[in-house]
Formats: structure tokens, C-alpha cells, sequence
């Protein structure tokens, strides 16, 4: 009898608890409409779910309406809008700072994106979608396979020739419970991937990162962190396997990269810190509202 009474209730309790474990997961909103023209950011794994997401968002980052802007970024438009209408009728019209909001929108160039993806097809179609939704043809594919560590060496070399500045490094691509097997270096799959991998690509792009502070680096991790353990004796998974608990441990990996690597930026950073990421599709992101907040932050977010 009590045991119907509790499955009766299930529905209700679900329903009151909903949103409170959406909040949990979420942790809060971003409101932030900061601008991001004129910086450069890598995002792996961009060519699905979080990843083009969060391309996508880089990307648009460049529309904002008059009254958003600052009086040293109107007085350029001012320049600009004269040279369009003639001065007769333009000098006749009040300064353009008081009349910021008869005009819309200006749309501004946002983020230089490079979608870093193993499947560059399948990027291609995504960065067009893209270039389509958000006006911005700045968004770029790149071949990167993180379970090869020439092939992430190969575009980091390409990188660092074809670009002066790296502002945003975000570290997003992954393997999820995939069946035994290993990378091209012989490293588990998982741990190769979502490790090992981004730590190379980390550590080849560091010191541009560091030239273009303020910059940021953003690792993504999960909540199944929590599951995870460093099994020191088993780190390739020979003794025993289970590809569950496999990206468990590769996405506790993740949060202790972070961490130490926060540690180690801390002297060249005004603040280093940790989030998490709201489901893909939701308003929901991280909380912190400022992009670049010191020289150079390592954050932690998961998903």
C-alpha cells in the first residue's frame, strides 16, 4: 500500500523538484552582451551539440544595437554614416549620440571561429549554416583528430603560421562510451580523447594564448566527474574495462587539468574558475558574465 501511495506521488514530486535540479545543473544565467570583434577562437568539436552552440554564439557576437554602445565606438560610426549621407541634410540632424536609437541594429564582425573538427565535411556544412544564421563568414574549418597526436600537432603548426592571435581556446570535443579501443598512439580511447588530447593541444597553443592576453582557455567536463578515479595501474583500461566509468575518469581528468593548469597560469591571471554548462538548446549558460576577466583564466565547465 505505501509503496502505490509513493509511485501515486512520483509524478507530483517530479514536478517540484524539476526546476531546482535544473538550476543545479544549469547554474544560472548568462547576461552578458559583451561584444567579441576582432578576436580569434578555436572551439573543437564544433561541428555538434555544445560545440556549435557555442561557435555559433562566438560567432553572432558582433550585432548590438546603437544604444549599447559607447560614445568612443559611436563617434567612428558618426564618421562613417556621413561619408553615406550628404552633409547638407546629415549637419541638419542632431549629434548621432542622441539619436542612437532611431537606428536598430549595426552589425559588427564577431569572433574569427575556427570549428577544429575530425570529420571536416561534416564542419563544412555546419560553417555555412552558421555563416547563414549569423552573417559572420569568419568561421573557419580545420581538420583535428584528437586521438592522433600528429594530427593535433599538424593543426597547431597550421595555426600558429596562419594567425597572430588566440583569444578563446575552448577544449570541447569527446568520446563517450565507446567500446574498447585505442588511439593512434596507443592511449584508451577515452582518456586519449578527452584528455590527452585537448592537454597537447593546450600546452602547443599556450604561449600565443599568453601573447594574446587577455585570453581565455575553457575545458568542458561532466558531472560524471564525480564517478571518475585516477586508476594509475590501469590507465589504458588493459586490466579492466568499462566504458562508462572510462569517461568518468577522462572527465575527472579534465576537472584536475583545469585546476592545475589555473594554478599554474595564476601569476599572468586576474581570477581562474569554475562552471558549468547548461543543456544544448536551453537561454541557460554560465553565469559569469564577462569574457575576458585578467590576462589569461582557465575555466572548467560541464556539461
Amino acid at each position: 500500500m505505501v509503496v502505490f501511495l509513493l509511485l501515486l506521488c512520483l509524478p507530483f514530486i517530479l514536478y517540484l523538484a524539476t526546476p531546482k535540479i535544473r538550476k543545479m545543473l544549469s547554474n544560472g544565467v548568462c547576461t552578458s552582451n559583451v561584444q567579441l570583434p576582432g578576436k580569434v577562437a578555436i572551439v573543437t568539436g564544433a561541428n555538434t551539440g555544445i560545440g556549435k552552440e557555442t561557435a555559433k554564439d562566438l560567432a553572432q557576437r558582433g550585432k548590438c544595437t546603437c544604444s549599447q554602445l559607447a560614445p568612443a565606438d559611436v563617434l567612428p560610426l558618426t564618421v562613417m554614416t556621413t561619408l553615406i549621407v550628404s552633409s547638407q541634410i546629415w549637419n541638419s540632424l542632431k549629434p548621432f549620440e542622441n539619436r542612437a536609437n532611431s537606428f536598430p541594429f549595426i552589425w559588427l564582425t564577431g569572433a574569427r571561429v575556427y570549428l577544429a573538427c575530425r570529420d571536416v565535411q561534416k564542419g563544412e556544412r555546419v560553417a555555412s549554416e552558421i555563416q547563414a544564421t549569423t552573417g559572420n563568414n569568419q568561421v573557419l574549418v580545420r581538420k583535428l583528430d584528437l586521438a592522433d597526436t600528429k594530427s593535433i600537432r599538424a593543426f597547431a603548426k597550421e595555426f600558429l603560421a596562419e594567425e597572430q592571435h588566440l583569444h578563446i581556446l575552448i577544449n570541447n570535443a569527446g568520446v563517450m562510451m565507446c567500446p574498447y579501443s585505442k588511439t593512434a598512439d596507443g592511449f584508451e580511447m577515452h582518456i586519449g580523447v578527452n584528455h590527452l588530447g585537448h592537454f597537447l593541444l593546450t600546452h602547443l597553443l599556450l604561449e600565443k594564448l599568453k601573447e594574446s592576453a587577455p585570453s581565455r582557455i575553457v575545458n568542458v567536463s561532466s558531472l560524471a566527474h564525480h564517478l571518475g578515479r585516477i586508476h594509475f595501474h590501469n590507465l589504458q583500461g588493459e586490466k579492466f574495462y568499462s566504458a562508462g566509468l572510462a569517461y568518468c575518469h577522462s572527465k575527472l581528468a579534465n576537472i584536475l587539468f583545469t585546476r592545475q593548469l589555473a594554478r599554474r597560469l595564476k601569476g599572468e591571471s586576474g581570477r581562474e574558475q569554475s562552471g558549468r554548462q547548461a543543456p544544448v538548446g536551453s537561454s541557460e549558460k554560465p553565469q559569469d558574465g564577462s569574457c575576458f576577466p585578467g590576462s589569461i583564466t582557465c575555466t572548467g565547465a560541464t556539461s
